[in-house]
């Protein structure tokens, strides 16, 4: 059975987190922050943050964030 129109785009965007937590824009493709913020902005839109693991994406964007820091 088909999922109704209005639920295809959140559910397409959900299976865009990875298991370290991060969301990448398709199949096959590194997770990033910038993915991460253009689905997480669009599930809120679409009123669908619960359906993501909401925790481990920031744990992803936290790790990424101590990355780049630059030394002084």
């Amino acid at each position: 059975m088909a999922l109704p129109r209005a639920l295809r785009a959140p559910r397409r965007l959900c299976e865009r987190q990875t298991r370290s937590g991060g969301l990448n824009g398709r199949p096959e493709k590194m997770q990033d922050v910038c993915y991460s913020w253009w689905c997480l902005s669009a599930l809120s839109i679409l009123g669908r943050l619960h359906w993501i693991d909401g925790a481990a994406l920031s744990r992803f964007i936290l790790h990424c964030q101590a990355r780049a820091r630059v030394p002084e």
